[in-house]
């Protein structure tokens, strides 16, 4: 996916912001979201409350069609 996202900056809305996370390392937000499984998305507002959470890859734009 960071392939995708790369080549296709533009395609993404100047108001959402994504962010990678090394999930080996992460260990505080992994416990805070209660992730479980490696490929997990999870939607955040300004604030960090967790707006709505998924598991699985998929390309950027259902992502981003997603977070709308």
């Amino acid at each position: 996916m960071d392939a995708a996202i790369k080549s296709e900056m533009s395609s993404i809305p100047s108001d959402l912001t994504i962010l990678k996370v090394d999930y080996d390392s992460e260990t505080e937000l992994k416990k805070k979201y209660s992730i479980t499984y490696q490929h997990t998305l999870v939607q955040v507002d300004a604030q960090g409350n967790q707006i709505t959470k998924w598991t699985g890859g998929s390309d950027l734009n259902s992502i981003v069609s997603r977070l709308k």
